[in-house]
């Protein structure tokens, strides 16, 4: 019976002294706990949407020697995790170092190659090249590895034996994340290991962010894979929040073990770090013991769910406790004070109301009820004497043009509307975050945002805009959540 350990934890991008060190807490977990093999996520060293960091040679040669320290590790456990993988001397076609995102196999403190394979690792073999993924840019596929030394992509796909002694051994198929999802790529490497190989188990490192609705099709692909090719398999996904610039994307982990029936035996728990340990019985090729299933949310749950764990971690990553939240009386506004509620004490909330001639009495009811509901502090601020003040100075301003007046500058009403928007947002809510100690949110969202009714600058500014990605329909159904 081999004991196996699944290390889903939150990813640092860009700090791998940080990850490895968490790495090293949870192989000396491990090694307490009998495992005989740990798994970690994919780029568990480096991080994942890291940007321009991937051409720092500095931060890449940090990583490949942080990946040094867990091989040395590797002498009483095995232990498999994703870092970035160089080769000297080799350059890609635009000149920059050649770079892999691979899959480290260590045992008895040294690196086990695949068996087919001229490399100390696996290498990803289908990269990414949409939505947020944008793989190609800085790795080198196993596809264009094995073009480049005149062999066909499966000259190289091969499994790794793992020895354990008495305990006997394991045939893995290495699989990095897209490999998996090999639907709509001419290579297909999970097809491919199982039609040639007599295969003991798959093993899918990912960092996979957060989608709606991905986890339940993970699950129904993933399983149906498995029962197809009949291995049972391992998907170890990492937690925690990465950016890449424009987006923070929440990764939820949700790995697991499957039977070679496709059923899920162990589901880790949605946006927590844990260290699953499970038996697994060499002999029938099944894990045993109790497994652990979670079920599936709603659409509205995993949504909240997703927003919650995205803004918290967001907060305490770049040390701020205060945020300043504009409150029209409205949904959007209203929704995005409740979601800060269940995370921040209300003394670190407040709350503006920025009327102006066209906001009834209503609305401004609603934003001061909402403040005493959720306990914060509240303010109204107006906006229309500002408004008044750019009317009067741009009707005052003279235009010239080759020595002679020209027309006056003229606000029409739309100009007004965005004139009043940025005043709340770059001025008011600005001011009034300094003055908190905190920073100011942006309430938009998607539907608002498709059709244009939103101003530059004004309902775009924030310093997080959490709701950003969800239709109306969806704001409204948050309200009940």
């Amino acid at each position: 019976m081999l004991t196996i350990g699944l290390a889903q934890f939150s990813v640092l991008p860009g700090n791998a002294a940080a990850n490895t060190a968490k790495m090293k807490k949870y192989i000396h977990e491990a090694v307490k706990k009998g495992c005989d093999l740990i798994v970690f996520p994919e780029l568990s060293v480096p991080g994942y949407f890291i940007g321009d960091n991937w051409d720092q040679p500095d931060y890449i040669n940090e990583c490949v020697r942080m990946g040094e320290e867990i091989r040395e590790l590797s002498q009483d456990i095995t232990v498999i995790f994703g870092n970035v993988a160089t080769e000297e001397n080799r350059m890609n076609p635009d000149g920059r170092p050649r770079k892999y995102n691979a899959m480290f196999i260590a045992q008895k403190g040294a690196f086990i190659s695949p068996g087919r394979s001229p490399y100390p690792f696996y290498i990803k073999t289908l990269l990414p090249n949409y939505r947020e993924f944008n793989d190609l840019r800085y790795f080198t596929s196993l596809t264009e590895a094995a073009q480049e030394r005149h062999a066909f992509p499966e000259d190289f796909l091969s499994p790794v034996r793992l020895d354990f002694g008495d305990k006997g051994s394991l045939t893995v198929g290495p699989l990095i994340c897209e490999d998996s999802w090999d639907e709509n790529y001419a290579c297909k490497p999970m097809s491919y290991l199982s039609e040639m190989y007599e295969l003991d188990m798959f093993i899918n490192i990912s960092n996979s962010p957060f989608t709606l609705g991905k986890t339940a099709r993970r699950h129904r692909l993933f399983g149906q894979a498995v029962r197809k090719f009949k291995r049972p398999a391992l998907y170890v996904n990492c937690t925690g929040i990465q950016n890449n610039g424009k987006n923070i994307y929440a990764f939820d982990g949700a790995s697991g073990a499957y039977n070679a029936d496709g059923s899920l035996h162990y589901q880790c728990s949605d946006y927590t770090e844990e260290l699953a340990v499970l038996a697994y019985d060499e002999i029938t090729h099944a894990f045993t013991g109790p497994g652990i299933v979670y079920t599936g949310k709603s659409e509205t749950e995993e949504i909240y769910t997703a927003l919650h764990y995205g803004i918290k971690e967001f907060l305490r990553q770049i040390s701020v406790n205060k945020v300043v939240i504009g409150v029209s009386g409205g949904i959007d506004s209203a929704v995005n004070a409740a979601l800060y509620a269940t995370i921040l004490p209300p003394e670190n909330i407040m709350l503006v109301n920025m009327p102006s001639i066209y906001n009834s009495e209503t609305t401004k009811g609603l934003a001061e009820e909402l403040a005493g509901n959720i306990g914060c502090a509240y303010t109204v601020i107006p906006v229309q004497d500002s408004l008044e003040l750019t009317r009067k100075q741009l009707a005052e301003a003279t235009v010239w043009r080759a020595g002679k007046k020209r027309k006056p500058l003229v606000l029409s009403s739309l100009m007004e509307e965005n004139i009043q928007a940025r005043d709340r947002s770059s001025r008011i809510l600005a001011a009034v975050a300094a003055a908190f100690g905190g920073v100011f949110t942006c309430n938009a969202n998607k539907a608002e945002s498709t059709v244009g009714y939103a101003t530059l600058y004004g309902d775009g500014a924030g310093f997080l805009a959490a709701t950003a990605d969800l239709w109306k329909h969806q704001i409204y159904a948050l309200r009940t959540t």
